[in-house]
């Protein structure tokens, strides 16, 4: 997963295991990195994000949020649809 400009996280990469967890002090952004997969995952569906939501050092307005699936199973490629064609292994996706 790569965060770029959403709320305190500039540009971060996130490798996720099949159990990962987040450990640290307050705000340094284990709850942005869920915020961010939420909004990855189901868009604004109360709030949309506004120019309040971006990274304080931000170049541009642009809040990016990818995610990469790898290893991916014929489910996993029938459940991505037209994102992973038959075959592919591995898909980027991202919103912005």
């Amino acid at each position: 997963m790569r965060i770029q400009n959403f709320y305190c996280l500039h540009k971060v990469d996130i490798s996720f295991e099949e159990i990962t967890s987040f450990i640290g002090p307050t705000g340094v952004g284990k709850s942005t990195v869920l915020r961010a997969l939420d909004w990855f995952f189901n868009g604004e569906k109360e709030v949309g994000l506004s120019t309040d939501d971006l990274h304080s050092a931000a170049d541009g307005d642009r809040i990016s949020v990818e995610v990469e699936f790898d290893s991916l199973t014929a489910y996993d490629r029938e459940s991505l649809g037209r994102y992973a064609p038959e075959g592919a292994e591995s898909v980027s996706i991202w919103r912005t």
